[in-house]
């Protein structure tokens, strides 16, 4: 007598890894957000300061050339005690006026760019004699050997920054690591939902713990399956979850559409794939007419 086939033992339930392709996806876009708003952090912080504060030098040799030549004597009030008022004391003479004398409007220029990266700072940048400048004279001397040549033409500005372009580099910063800080917490948040399936049973536990066997589905809603999703509705009898809607992205999860695919196969076998049926005539050219002669 035949012995009765043993059982086949039961699978062990296998949890679905992160999509492969969209964790590289991620990934990417990740360094290249950190890497763009590390960029924007230099620019603003350490090079338009830096370029800003050679255009200041430069337009500081303007304001005390434009001294100069009006008289060596004017040298000597060519310090700004108080940059900050004089500068909005000049911006506002510009405004009601339309234009400055050729010394104030050096100093304004001198000044607006000083302003730009908030160097507006008289201990530092327009005090005379401050540290480092003992007067107007060796201070015009300085400047000279830099913005000239040897044939004693000027050299050409730096080009100035508008005052947005450093705000704009923070607003840049602020906005890619703020993204990157968003990717970074749905790569984690998305490895942390845990799928399972056992093989043996068909049974797909979800993230919050309830899970799901074919008999449960009421049907696989495919409506946005181009785009890697896929609804689930349950019957009304399922303990957790009866006459809700799951949606499932399969693209950040690798093995999930699978077993979708498996439990929809289960639960509607009537939508399985059919082999194509025959064309009309076809497979009927070989078959010989009966012989009644």
């Amino acid at each position: 007598m035949t012995e009765p086939a043993a059982p086949a033992p039961d699978q062990p339930a296998v949890r679905a890894p992160l999509m492969r392709r969209w964790a590289l996806k991620m990934g990417v876009f990740l360094v290249v957000l950190v890497g763009f708003g590390g960029w924007a952090l230099y620019d603003a912080a350490v090079l338009y300061p830096a370029r800003q504060r050679e255009v200041a030098s430069f337009l500081e040799y303007d304001y005390l050339q434009a001294l100069h030549q009006a008289g060596g004597a004017r040298l000597d009030s060519a310090g700004v005690a108080d940059p900050a008022a004089e500068f909005q004391r000049l911006a506002a003479l510009r405004r009601e006026t339309g234009s400055l004398g050729p010394i104030d409007n050096a100093r304004y220029k001198w000044l607006e760019a000083l302003a730009i990266i908030n160097a507006l700072d008289a201990q530092r940048h327009t005090a005379i004699p401050r540290e480092g400048v003992p007067d107007a004279r060796a201070r015009r001397n300085e400047l000279a050997q830099r913005w000239t040549v040897a044939s004693g033409e000027q050299r050409k500005s730096p080009k100035p920054l508008t005052r947005w372009d450093i705000p704009s580099q923070w607003l840049i910063l602020v906005a890619c690591w703020a993204a990157a800080g968003y990717m970074a917490l749905l790569i984690v948040r998305t490895a942390g939902r845990k799928y399972t399936w056992d093989p043996t049973r068909q049974r797909l536990t979800l993230p919050d713990g309830s899970s799901l066997v074919p008999a449960d589905l009421d049907d696989v809603d495919k409506r946005k399956w181009d785009k890697f999703l896929v609804f689930l509705k349950v019957k009304p009898g399922h303990e957790t979850l009866g006459g809700k809607e799951v949606r499932l992205d399969l693209y950040r999860h690798d093995r999930l559409e699978s077993w979708v695919l498996e439990m929809e196969r289960a639960a509607f076998p009537d939508r399985a794939e059919k082999p194509a049926e025959p064309a009309p005539g076809e497979g009927k050219a070989d078959a010989q007419p009966p012989n009644n002669g």
